[in-house]
């Protein structure tokens, strides 16, 4: 797993979550046919449960990219699980830059990954 510099002291609480149905057009043969979408400190939204831009397994219809816990609003999002390779568990958004991870209900703001322009 990737290691970037966490900034523990900076967190944002989660504070904005919803259900969407996706009706088993996500490709997943496990998918309960709800995913939880949690709003990113920049405004966008994150879909959880679905499949990562940059998923190493893309034609794979049983591992998630980002591996859930707990119960809301406390949850935390890592890859210990059935999972593919891409990133670390955490989240990168490209406008505006923002990296980081939801753990135990907080977003932490990590660095920006190394050799990755912004």
């Amino acid at each position: 797993m990737k290691q970037y510099e966490v900034k523990m002291h900076n967190f944002i609480p989660l504070k904005k979550w919803h259900w969407i149905a996706c009706e088993f057009k996500c490709g997943w043969e496990n998918c309960s046919g709800r995913h939880l979408e949690v709003q990113l400190p920049t405004g966008q939204w994150w879909d959880i449960d679905g499949r990562a831009v940059n998923c190493s397994a893309p034609h794979d219809r049983k591992h998630r990219c980002w591996i859930r816990y707990g119960e809301l609003p406390f949850i935390t999002i890592n890859k210990d699980g059935l999972t593919c390779d891409a990133g670390g568990g955490s989240i990168l958004v490209r406008y505006p830059n923002w990296h980081g991870r939801l753990q135990n209900g907080n977003f932490y703001e990590e660095g920006w990954p190394p050799g990755l322009h912004r």
